[in-house]
């Protein structure tokens, strides 16, 4: 088989290319970084048995996974061939294995995993209700040796990748969203942001301009989630970036902004707004970044294999757990 390839010209860590990541993608990858910074957070959501079922491993905070392009364009590739053929399994409708088709788009390492799901409501049921409580899915999402995902969301089908190269990048943003991703004017709006790094001075969501102060939600303030809620502003589209302070500043995405709301013709725009600064915050003139310097902790590299790695083909060998209307392999 002739597999096409996206060309991704990959310009800023967070930035959205060619419409990857989607909204959904994001959702999934932070909801997939919550579990792993604090898995007894969802204790309760969990269906199963935490105590009983999760090994001692499982139950210790882990980082947050990176978000790769390249692991990105494999994830969508495999629900979007599962959504065509109706074929839900980890394996090519020709065949090919997914170790195999994860090496056409991802070279950093041949370390790698797969995590699929079928008909589950929302990207957090699929990793708390669904992949978190099943052996094989929860094994990948909580292995410290992966530090990059991708996740693909085509229709009812999801697809992660997980990959152990080295991350695109030496911040300490790993993933942000916003939720619901279509808010009425009026409705709840929460934005998140997966971190791992020094304890932040402040970090903050930048909406139309304004800023709103972020709070830890999951996990520890180095390695956790952050939240901020607010009323949905009213009709229109509407942008938002996220800001950090740990003695360097970083921006997330780097370049751009994600959007919300009604008329949006993308999820994307290549601008950020920021208000006046505040006294608190850096000159515009100060770097964001010393890229070159920068150590992030957790971001080592993993000697590459021939193929993929144990957790991978276990996961190839797991037989389909069926439930009512749902599905996760």
């Amino acid at each position: 088989m002739l597999l096409g390839l996206l060309s991704v010209a990959y310009a800023g860590y967070g930035d959205v290319l060619d419409g990857f990541p989607s909204w959904a993608e994001r959702d999934l990858h932070l909801w997939t970084n919550a579990a792993r910074v604090d898995p007894t957070a969802f204790r309760a959501q969990y269906d199963c048995n935490m105590d009983v079922e999760f090994t001692s491993d499982e139950k210790q905070p882990k980082p947050p996974l990176f978000y790769s392009a390249d692991l990105n364009e494999a994830a969508r590739y495999h629900s979007q061939e599962m959504h065509q053929s109706g074929v839900f399994s980890h394996d090519s409708p020709d065949g090919t294995s997914f170790g195999e088709r994860v090496a056409r788009f991802y070279d950093d390492s041949g370390y790698v995993g797969e995590n699929i799901a079928w008909n589950y409501e929302s990207p957090w049921a699929t990793v708390i209700e669904g992949w978190m409580c099943s052996e094989g899915h929860r094994e990948n999402i909580m292995r410290s040796e992966y530090v990059e995902l991708g996740t693909g969301v085509v229709r009812e089908y999801s697809t992660q990748n997980f990959g152990g190269g080295s991350a695109d990048w030496y911040g300490p943003f790993a993933m942000g969203v916003h939720e619901p991703q279509v808010p009425s004017p009026g409705d709840t709006l929460t934005f998140y942001v997966d971190w791992l790094g020094d304890t932040p001075q402040w970090i903050k969501v930048f909406v139309d301009g304004e800023p709103r102060s972020m709070e830890l939600l999951y996990g520890e303030e180095s390695q956790g989630v952050y939240s901020a809620t607010l009323s949905s502003p009213e009709g229109g589209c509407h942008e938002y970036w996220f800001q950090a302070n740990e003695g360097d500043v970083w921006a997330f995405p780097e370049t751009g902004s994600y959007t919300f709301g009604g008329g949006c013709e993308t999820a994307w725009v290549d601008a950020q707004v920021d208000a006046s600064a505040e006294e608190d915050e850096p000159d515009e003139d100060e770097p964001l970044t010393d890229w070159e310097s920068r150590h992030r902790a957790g971001a080592a590299t993993v000697s590459c294999s021939s193929g993929p790695g144990p957790a991978s083909w276990s996961l190839a060998l797991l037989g389909l757990v069926a439930f009512a209307q749902r599905r996760r392999r």
